[in-house]
């Protein structure tokens, strides 16, 4: 059974459960409200039941009468596949209240019949990504929206090779020949376009405009994508998808896939060598890292990187591919030319992003449980600086002791710039000083950084908002802000067919 069967099969498992908890609720809320009534159910289940305890007549009313109502709403809902996540939310806050009134009534009361199936199945909705559930009327529609998208930006292109003036905007009839544009095809265009690409964990891969980070298209390559890099003639998209352990290729003119491989258990974040020929895989899952060949898209190597692999990074130079391993707390160093294994650099603690020098004498790295990073001497293979920025003692431990998870150092190698989830704020830091001067506020839990290759803005995934933040480092603020879907991750900026 190939890939796209297991898709198909998990959106079949997710239809039974989203029309199984529908129907249950839908059908006892009609009876609540056609049969029964709102208000004859509130008197009865909840004035009279609970008139003795300490619970105002007031909410006893209200509850009583709402309960009915929201449980239609939602059962119907979810059976039309429509704002599940709200239905489910909704029907999560039914059942624990329904909880909290038996358990006031009766302490030892229990929920194996009622609350405790009906809470599985809610707790399995909502934890499974809604992209997997590809029969839902919001997944239905925004595959519309996509295909919409991808075939006006098509013919956008086809009507600019085929005539002088776009045939997607307008033009000054009165210009001289002279301040006429010259005739544009579908190669000019394309390459000056700026495009930033988010992942969402909860969802698939959405295309940002660049300016106002408005959702422009939805690339429907999986459920919980993860990784996302360029080609070098930034044709052509990689995106790692740990539902299905798989690398996908993508056309970054049509959004067209063009390939997928199955690859080892959990694939992070890729990376890709600098003559496009090979991309680097870690495995989270296999604690190795999977090299494919980006022409036949199939799986060339294997390399022992370390228990959960989890970031690759290619040298400036090309020559040399860094993997990080949260297991062993190890960077793997992998010569390009041959595919094997050059040295390993053990740390004292789990790395997580790398920021490397372009003539690899630094490597600055983010740990786990540390906000902020180390620097590495690349040639004597060890750490020289810890860099530890000071947080109050009562912040909340982050999941995953990921204090600190993006790091994105500037193309002329001055500035170092630090997301610190835990404490919903992005640092700079000028180097090789590593003096920080800038703190930007960005509540959100920052996760991932890029930076449009003009040089500004710096854009910021913000996960636990379902949003992206635009920040100015000059200004260092944020100037823009905007929804994106659930759990935006791993964010990359480019320019479209160039280097």
């Amino acid at each position: 059974m190939g890939p796209d069967d297991s898709n198909v099969d998990r959106a079949w498992a997710l239809l039974f459960a989203r029309w199984l908890l529908g129907l249950i609720f839908a059908m006892a809320g009609f009876w609540k409200v056609f049969a029964l009534g709102p208000l004859q159910h509130a008197s009865g289940m909840f004035v009279e039941a609970y008139a003795d305890s300490f619970l105002p007549a007031w909410s006893l009313w209200l509850t009583g009468a709402s309960i009915p109502v929201i449980e239609l709403a939602a059962g119907v809902l979810l059976l039309v596949g429509w704002r599940v996540r709200e239905a489910l939310l909704a029907l999560a806050g039914v059942l624990l209240i329904v909880t909290f009134g038996h358990l006031l009534a009766q302490p030892l009361y229990s929920f194996n019949e009622h609350v405790i199936p009906r809470s599985a199945l809610v707790f399995l909705l909502l934890w499974l990504p809604r992209s997997t559930d590809r029969f839902a009327l919001e997944n239905w529609l925004a595959r519309r929206r996509q295909r919409a998208s991808s075939a006006t930006t098509v013919a956008c292109l086809l009507a600019l090779a085929l005539v002088p003036v776009s045939a997607c905007g307008t033009a000054d009839q009165g210009t001289s020949p002279e301040a006429e544009l010259p005739p544009a095809n579908v190669e000019t265009e394309f390459a000056g376009d700026v495009r930033v690409y988010v992942a969402d964990r909860y969802e698939s891969v959405r295309q940002l405009a660049p300016d106002t980070l408005e959702t422009v298209a939805v690339l429907d390559v999986g459920l919980r994508p993860h990784g996302l890099i360029v080609s070098p003639d930034h044709r052509v998209l990689y995106v790692t998808v740990e539902s299905t352990n798989e690398l996908v290729k993508v056309d970054l003119a049509t959004h067209e896939i063009l390939g997928r491989v199955e690859v080892s258990l959990v694939p992070n974040e890729p990376t890709i060598t600098n003559d496009g020929r090979y991309v680097f895989i870690p495995s989270r899952g296999a604690g190795m890292c999977d090299v494919v060949d980006t022409e036949t898209m199939q799986v060339v190597k294997r390399l022992a990187t370390g228990g959960a692999s989890h970031n690759a990074y290619t040298s400036a130079d090309g020559t040399k591919v860094f993997v990080t391993s949260m297991g062993d707390d190890l960077i793997t160093v992998v010569d390009v030319a041959t595919l094997e294994i050059e040295r390993q650099i053990a740390l004292d603690g789990q790395p997580r992003p790398v920021a490397l020098t372009g003539d690899l004498s630094r490597a600055y790295v983010a740990l786990s449980g540390l906000t902020g990073f180390i620097t590495l001497d690349l040639i004597e293979d060890k750490m020289i600086d810890r860099l530890e920025i000071s947080i109050p003692p009562e912040t909340p431990v982050p999941p995953l002791n990921t204090y600190t998870h993006g790091l994105l150092m500037t193309p002329n190698e001055r500035e170092l710039w630090v997301a610190a989830y835990a404490t919903d704020t992005v640092y700079g830091f000028s180097l090789p000083d590593r003096g920080q001067f800038a703190a930007v506020p960005v509540p959100g839990g920052p996760h991932w950084l890029a930076l449009h290759p003009d040089g500004e803005p710096l854009y910021a995934s913000l996960e636990s908002t379902g949003k992206v933040a635009a920040i100015h480092r000059g200004l260092r603020e944020v100037i823009r802000e905007a929804d994106v879907g659930e759990g935006p991750t791993r964010i990359i900026a480019f320019r479209t067919g160039g280097s």
